[in-house]
């Protein structure tokens, strides 16, 4: 059954994310199509639209091989309108399963835009009908549904050689992925939100949540998740373990509810394994999760853990290092973290 109808870089030496730093990607090494090689002995370009909720880098791309699938293969890295951002051609591939190649350089994603990933091959590619009716998700990386704003998803374009596909056919997974890396990591993503919003509680105080992350970094600034009557000024800081404030910023700008953000003017450096604690002082009437850290939370190489109490305030009219704790509450406090200095190589 068939489907509707010089650049070229030998695989790299990858750029190896720190230790502890996960490589993710769209499916897992034990995630199979349904059928392995479908029967359309064509040249064709097949790929995924994809996008991240996080900034962060491609390294590679990957595709599930079946036996017929035979070489060679090139996989490409797209711009929504079709701009080449990448491509390599892979080597030692195994007779079947999941094969990857590393991009002769790590490619920049924008948070919330979409790209493609592809790979030419002779015919005989994996692929699973309507797999992308609904949206696939695996933490910040997503494949959009077919129909939604993204358009329709699972694409491709025949042809002799490497071209943008943009062709749709029954929401078709080809099986196609990227191997991924942060660049800049927070405990919550965007679209986490808490149960409530808006905690009947008038009293100034600040507001905390203990971290770690497993790799050293730089903490660039603070979040917190804001309910339309928590207002006033709100002032962000960062503590080491032990009270030292090590960068306070003003939150300015801010919109009547959802994640607000406050830069710090310089980055803080911080240790791997090292905890802190990131705070901001609110009026009242903050957002509150209770019982929410009687388990630890972790996001990429950040962690909030449940030991020793998670979840910490101070009362007073002005910022002051937060210690107390109260029901495991979650006060939807975090940060902004990089791998590397903003400004440095």
């Amino acid at each position: 059954m068939l489907l509707p109808s010089s650049f070229l870089l030998a695989q790299s030496t990858r750029s190896v994310p720190p230790a502890g730093v996960p490589v993710l990607s769209l499916f897992g090494s034990a995630d199979t199509p349904a059928n392995v090689n479908w029967n359309d002995p064509h040249p064709v370009e097949v790929g995924v639209k994809l996008q991240s909720t996080a900034l962060g880098k491609v390294l590679g791309i990957r595709f599930y091989k079946g036996p017929s699938n035979t070489g060679p293969h090139i996989g490409s890295l797209w711009s929504a309108q079709g701009a080449l951002l990448g491509q390599a051609t892979f080597t030692d591939e195994t007779p079947s399963g999941w094969q990857e190649v590393d991009l002769p350089k790590p490619v920049l994603l924008t948070p919330g835009a979409i790209y493609i990933a592809s790979y030419h091959t002779n015919g005989f590619y994996a692929a699973t009908n309507g797999y992308f009716r609904s949206a696939h998700i695996n933490g910040p990386l997503s494949a959009p549904a077919n129909g939604g704003n993204a358009g329709g998803n699972g694409v491709y374009s025949y042809g002799p050689e490497n071209s943008f596909p943009s062709a749709f056919f029954y929401a078709t997974n080809y099986w196609v992925d990227i191997a991924f890396v942060l660049s800049a990591a927070s405990l919550f993503d965007p679209s986490d939100s808490p149960a409530h919003p808006t905690w009947d509680d008038p009293t100034p105080a600040e507001l905390g949540v203990k971290f770690q992350s497993s790799v050293a970094g730089f903490v660039t600034g603070v979040r917190f998740y804001k309910g339309p009557q928590n207002t006033g000024t709100h002032v962000g800081n960062l503590w080491s373990s032990d009270g030292t404030l090590l960068a306070t910023a003003t939150f300015t700008g801010e919109t009547k509810s959802g994640w607000q953000v406050a830069a710090f003017t310089n980055p803080v450096p911080i240790t791997a394994g090292t905890t802190y604690v990131v705070s901001y002082h609110t009026r009242g009437f903050y957002s509150a999760n209770p019982h929410y850290f009687t388990s630890d939370h972790s996001n990429g190489p950040l962690l909030a853990p449940a030991n020793g109490g998670n979840g910490v305030y101070a009362r007073g009219a002005t910022s002051s290092f937060p210690s107390a704790t109260f029901g495991a509450t979650n006060y939807w406090v975090d940060l902004i973290f990089t791998l590397q200095e903003p400004g440095g190589p």
